[in-house]
């Protein structure tokens, strides 16, 4: 499919320039005349204009890799931050929820995977609180912005927000580079897992089961 796409795109591209050519090849002056010539040379220049932006388009620059376990700071402590509730705009911290299952799912409105799988992460929550989890969902944008698609998908989440997401720490300053992005952090405060991209129900359950199930053998 790519490889086709490249093809229009240059044909394009030297169907124009030879349009070009042939109307001033035996033209004694560079500038177009009459109203055919001018007529063809614009067309022959948005022909190529076509296909060089076809090309543009094309031509994408490689997605960032994944961030490294340095970098997700797996195994570590998670730093504590300050968010603050979206129907209340009450201040909390991540460290309240320390000796919970605790996942943390970066999203905003704009994202439409995001939305995808908030009603996967609605039904998580419900399938597992009683076993100690808790899902944050975050956002960086306004509380009226939330609430608009919340009237729509009521989150069953703690749903929460942050003034700017350059302010937060390691590794979670990382949902300024795309979003969705998540992490499992288990009972004693440590990341152990960090989730690209949107997932569904399964995907989520498979992240933070065996700490539930941790937690369970131990009793």
């Amino acid at each position: 499919m790519e490889t086709s796409l490249y093809f229009v795109a240059a044909l394009f591209i030297l169907a124009g320039a030879g349009f070009i050519y042939l109307t001033v090849k035996d033209n004694p002056s560079p500038i177009p005349q009459g109203g055919l010539q001018w007529a063809t040379t614009v067309f022959s220049v948005l022909l190529m204009g076509s296909g060089a932006l076809a090309l543009y388009f094309i031509v994408q620059p490689p997605e960032a890799p994944p961030p490294q376990n340095d970098e997700a700071r797996i195994g570590e402590f998670a730093e504590d931050f300050t968010f603050y509730m979206v129907d209340t705009e009450e201040e909390r911290t991540l460290h309240e929820f320390a000796g919970n299952v605790v996942l943390i799912n970066f999203w905003a409105t704009w994202c439409p995977p995001c939305l995808e799988e908030m009603p996967e992460l609605n039904q998580l929550q419900e399938d597992y609180e009683d076993q100690g989890l808790v899902i944050l969902t975050i956002s960086d944008e306004t509380p009226s912005q939330i609430k608009r698609f919340e009237e729509q998908v009521p989150l069953k989440t703690v749903s929460g927000f942050v003034h700017d997401a350059r302010d937060l720490p390691e590794p979670f300053d990382m949902m300024v580079r795309g979003r969705p992005v998540s992490y499992v952090i288990d009972r004693e405060g440590v990341i152990q897992d960090y989730l690209l991209g949107a997932g569904d129900y399964q995907f989520f359950e498979a992240a933070v089961a065996p700490y539930l199930e941790e937690s369970i053998a131990a009793r």
